[in-house]
């Protein structure tokens, strides 16, 4: 075959050059150099010709990384079509479930988790001379891990290794300085003009704003169709960019029977499809296509006659929540870089236009570069690869970028929950169980729970469950599954599992409710797991001696029930994920940790008090937000006994019932911190009552200060605050509220309700802090009371925001000319004058005015009301007090 020139071909001698001196090179080559297809054919002879000079012990194969699946084949498949040769031969590729090299293949394209297999499984990758590590700007978790493996082992075991990065759009001096500064080669493409519109303030755009992401990108195409020449042979298509396979089938519906109208294919493309409708997306066609994709044709893969690009600008993106636990697959913004390579897919053979569904606005907010997996999501699964390798601290691996702090505390935290590790201090090993789950590169969750459905007899069940897990959910389509078993007559499931269900229904369903292909893959990499395991010889951990008789136990009727082994093996992949619900019969729960949790109409468990909370969207993010439970499996308290006896405890607690007021004790059966069950535990532990009492009370203070029985302390508390204000040369702390509610939480001891904190002597304790200056100011210049002329002592009144004050009749007033003041003089008390029947007739500070100009008026009007009482014409003159 005559292959046609790329940019990429002119770069080939100063990438080998750069390979020479340092062993390591990063590629940065514009969309269309040709990198994938070239270089590593290159590469290989290269190693051909190093094999032939030097010998056997020279050269070796070339491993190239391919993020996907499709683009793993499909650059094997153009690879071999230059080389006028059979793809497995001395073109070869391996993705799940299909191998195609042997021996003689010197170049083996791999998908990333293949690659950390080959690494983990053989750490000096005997017989391969070079890595390639193609778009590496997706910066997924594996080509991430890979690139650091690989790093460790150029270092360490292989110096002869060489590793080549390549990308499109890539921070190309970050990877050079990570990689000991090694050479950076940069080629051209071949791209053809691209021209992009954005929406803008026109009737397209008021058309459009406000609809959903599916229903927008059907006006669109709807709109575009009559454009398309459907005689062109292909070469004028569609490509248009969907978050994901929910919107793309939304389009589907919408757009089939008018696409079918006018004679144009309608294909979709994302990675839930099977192998080959996928490539049936890409290969070119006769007839002019429309192609509703997902990221997966945003790089590293061409779709055939491609010339015009819609992209919804949206993506769903995975972002790990540290407090919850989980992966959120988050609708989000595309980043700016994204939005260059989705353009770019239109002009690779020819001239293309992009019609990007926002504003030039919206754009300038976009991120420049999407963030890598190790940023934003769950790292058990890297953790235990990097345990594995043999770094016993995480955070002290050599990362390409470290991730989060947060996120890989998680994932010890996990891998601790799961049995998968040991240790403490930041030093962790493998255990038993974690040794082989790394063996199995599965999720560490499933491989847990593929090696106890393996323990529990039911290995081929456990297998068939891990593979429905490890896809998109199948059946949420079929929700009324009820109905369908009713209509086809399928067995009906005893266990309430969501999981149970969809193993019968996978065995069972009709081909009609179920793809005929999807359900022979699902059989056959279940069929490969079960293999694997099966030759496998377990360790200690994971033989069980003596066996459980789990298997098959007798239930309540006396009738085998062979779903035994699904409780064991669930609790050991999700023992944090235990959840009891609220109320019988209500959706309504709570998981270990404290998450509210919803399950999901439909669901199986409909009765059970316990099940597992197996999957969770995150739901709404806060702390009062619940998380609706897409699959769950009801489990019975005998299950936690029986299979983690260690994390069952009872405890006595003491807590505050917050109707009474008062602390109570209580017996609690819990798991972990799921509480079980619960029972009356008599009179609480003294000293823990009062430390809960104590934070009751600081909760919600005002419980407590608002009906404080003690009157002398409200009194003696505003004195304070007085004289505090007037003599600040004596250094009085006034109480504060903050240290007012330091007095009553130090009393607590002793008490076991608001009721007796209300009743507390306060008033001695705060004068036992004060120091005799104090203590004479405020027993002097502060009294409670003072003494009249006629020798009659009266209460002063001290009330809140009012001045000190006291009430007396006309008559005991007599000879008292001047107020008295307080705190040296610096505070006026303030007299109520009162008549006979005790009401005010002025209220004052200056008497004397009150002698010389209100007296005459007031005993003219009284005495003919109250003639018993003395009302002499001039007031008694002034007598000195004390």
């Amino acid at each position: 075959m005559i292959r046609a020139a790329l940019p990429v071909d002119d770069k080939l001698p100063e990438l080998a050059a750069a390979l020479d001196s340092c062993g390591v090179v990063v590629l940065l080559a514009e969309p269309g150099a040709g990198k994938t297809t070239r270089v590593p054919p290159f590469l290989a002879l290269r190693n051909e010709e190093r094999r032939a000079q030097k010998g056997p012990g020279a050269g070796g194969r070339v491993l190239v990384l391919e993020p996907r699946r499709v683009a793993a084949r499909a650059a094997a498949s153009r690879m071999a079509q230059e080389d006028s040769s059979e793809v497995g031969q001395r073109f070869g590729y391996q993705v799940r479930l299909e191998k195609r090299w042997g021996a003689d293949s010197r170049v083996v394209v791999l998908t990333e988790g293949l690659l950390l297999r080959f690494l983990q499984n053989d750490p000096e990758l005997s017989g391969v001379a070079t890595v390639v590590l193609d778009e590496f700007h997706e910066r997924s978790r594996y080509a991430d891990l890979c690139l650091a493996l690989l790093k460790e082992m150029r270092r360490e075991l292989r110096p002869d290794l060489e590793i080549v990065v390549m990308s499109a759009t890539l921070d190309a001096a970050a990877i050079s300085i990570y990689l000991d500064e090694a050479p950076i080669v940069v080629t051209p493409g071949r791209q053809f003009p691209v021209e992009s519109t954005w929406l803008g303030g026109n009737a397209v755009m008021g058309r459009l704003s406000g609809k959903k992401i599916a229903d927008r990108m059907s006006e669109v195409l709807r709109g575009w169709l009559p454009d398309l020449d459907p005689s062109d042979r292909g070469e004028n298509g569609v490509l248009a960019f969907l978050p994901g396979a929910g919107e793309i089938n939304q389009c589907l519906g919408a757009l089939a029977g008018v696409a079918e109208s006018a004679g144009v294919e309608l294909h979709a493309l994302h990675g839930s499809l099977s192998l080959d409708r996928q490539l049936r997306a890409t290969k070119p066609s006769a007839r002019t296509k429309i192609v509703l994709a997902s990221n997966v044709a945003e790089t590293s893969l061409t779709v055939a006659g491609i010339s015009c690009v819609i992209d919804s600008g949206y993506e769903r993106r995975l972002s790990f929540d540290a407090g919850l636990g989980l992966d959120r697959l988050e609708l989000t913004r595309i980043s700016k870089s994204s939005a260059t390579q989705r353009a770019g897919r239109a002009g690779r053979t020819g001239p293309g236009r992009c019609m990007k569904l926002w504003t030039r606005q919206d754009e300038a907010g976009m991120e420049l570069f999407t963030p890598p997996d190790v940023r934003r999501i769950d790292l058990a699964e890297l953790v235990l690869e990097v345990l594995a390798w043999g770094c016993s601290d995480p955070e002290a691996f050599d990362w390409f970028e470290t991730p989060p702090a947060e996120s890989l505390a998680a994932a010890v935290n996990q891998l601790l929950a799961l049995g998968a590790i040991r240790g403490k201090n930041g030093r962790w090993l493998l255990s038993d169980v974690g040794r082989e789950i790394a063996k199995l590169g599965m999720v560490p969750r499933l491989g847990r729970l593929l090696i106890e459905a393996n323990r529990e007899g039911a290995l081929q069940s456990g297998a068939r469950l891990v593979t429905l897990l490890s896809e998109r959910d199948l059946f949420r389509q079929h929700r009324h599954q009820s109905h369908h078993r009713q209509q086809h007559k399928l067995p009906s499931v005893t266990l309430e599992s969501d999981l149970a269900d969809r193993l019968i229904w996978l065995e069972t369903a009709p081909g009609s409710e179920l793809d005929p292909r999807r359900r022979r893959e699902i059989l056959r990499r279940s069929e490969q797991l079960e293999s694997r395991l099966r030759t496998r010889k377990p360790s200690d951990a994971t033989r069980r001696t003596p066996p459980r008789d789990s298997r098959r136990k007798t239930t309540k009727d006396g009738d085998s029930n062979e779903w035994a082994w699904l409780a064991p093996a669930l609790l050991s992949a999700w023992p944090d994920r235990v959840a009891k619900r609220r109320q019988v019969r209500s959706p309504e729960a709570i998981m270990v940790g404290g998450r509210g949790l919803k399950l999901e109409p439909g669901s199986k468990v409909v009765d059970a008090e316990l099940f597992i909370a197996v999957e969770l969207s995150a739901g709404a993010r806060g702390a009062q937000s619940v998380s609706p439970v897409r699959l769950a499996s009801a489990i019975e308290r005998e299950d936690l006994e029986r299979v983690v006896p260690e994390a069952l405890a009872t405890v006595d607690v003491c807590y505050f019932d917050e109707a009474k007021e008062r602390v109570k004790s209580r017996r609690e059966w819990r798991y972990q911190d799921l509480v079980l069950e619960t029972r009356d535990a008599g009179t609480p532990d003294p000293e823990e009552a009062a430390t809960v009492l104590a934070e009751a009370f600081r909760r919600q203070p005002h419980r407590v200060l608002e009906k404080l029985e003690e009157a002398e302390f409200q009194t003696l508390r505003l004195r304070l605050e007085l004289l505090a204000g007037a003599r600040p040369e004596l250094k009085i702390v006034p109480i504060e509220e903050a240290r007012l509610i330091d007095y009553i939480a130090a009393c607590t001891p002793g008490c076991r309700s608001f009721a007796d904190l209300r009743k507390l002597s306060l008033a001695a304790m705060i004068r036992a802090e004060l120091n005799p200056l104090q203590a004479k100011a405020l027993a002097t210049e502060m009294p409670q009371s003072v003494v009249l002329p006629n020798g009659r002592s009266l209460k002063i009144r001290y009330e809140p925001g009012q001045e000190p004050t006291i009430a007396a009749r006309v008559q005991h007033l007599f000879g008292l000319w001047q107020a008295p003041r307080l705190a040296q003089g610096r505070i006026d008390l303030r007299i109520e004058i009162l008549a006979p029947n005790q009401r005010p007739v002025q209220v004052t500070t200056d008497l004397e005015s009150f002698w010389t100009s209100t007296y005459r008026q007031v005993r003219k009007d009284l005495r003919g009301r109250y003639p018993k009482h003395d009302w002499p014409e001039t007031p008694p003159p002034p007598v000195t007090l004390g």
